[in-house]
């Protein structure tokens, strides 16, 4: 009788203590899953102040662009000129190959 109920305890302590763990290991996988869910919204809050910074260094370039537009504001043409140093440099060769 005593070997029944050893056995009987041997087989039902294994399964017993897994049915005990369950809760356990949900919460680990609930902790675990709020780090990650706290390290990502770090992630988007440190992109976030980045994004303001290139675009904060943007709207200081566009205001630059505008305060020398309207310090030259005699000029009668809208669009002004502007050159690109390659595409000099290549017309200029044109040019002298040409003659």
């Amino acid at each position: 009788m005593f070997w029944i109920f050893l056995i009987a305890v041997a087989v039902v302590l294994p399964i017993t203590m897994q049915v005990l763990s369950i809760p356990e290991n949900k919460r680990i996988q609930e902790i675990k899953k709020i780090e990650a869910l706290t390290e990502l919204e770090r992630v988007k809050q440190e992109n976030y102040l980045l994004e303001n910074k290139e675009m904060r260094k943007e709207l200081e370039k566009i205001r630059e662009e505008n305060q020398l537009y309207l310090e030259n504001t005699d000029s009668k043409w809208l669009i002004n000129k502007t050159t690109i140093p390659e595409f000099e440099k290549a017309n200029q060769t044109e040019k002298n190959s040409d003659k």
